[in-house]
């Protein structure tokens, strides 16, 4: 009975490990994705500023959306993994709650 019950909080943790290590990681995966945007975004800016010797003809007002597109996609990947925390959790206390009313 004991090694059973070893295996099933085994099962238990690794389960834990699995449903909250993957979404992290695709969270993560949008946050380099979107910072990058950004940065080489600002880094395309610079370089047009400093070859035109500070007359840019470009639409300094697109660039600018474009940055805060970008930014929003940081705040929805920020938002994603506050959602993914919540729902480990609600995951994990909804398998122990299941084993409990088992009766194991």
């Amino acid at each position: 009975m004991s090694d059973e019950i070893d295996s099933q909080q085994s099962t238990i943790l690794k389960f834990n490990e699995l449903v909250s290590n993957s979404p992290n990681n695709a969270v993560k995966a949008l946050m380099l994705i979107n910072g990058g945007a950004a940065v080489a975004i600002l880094a395309f800016i610079g370089n047009a500023i400093s070859k035109t010797e500070g007359n840019l003809s470009i639409h300094g007002e697109q660039l600018g959306s474009s940055l805060i597109w970008f930014a929003w996609g940081i705040a929805a990947a920020i938002l994603a993994a506050i959602f993914a925390y919540f729902n480990t959790g609600s995951v994990l206390r909804q398998v122990i709650r299941h084993r409990d009313i088992r009766g194991q």
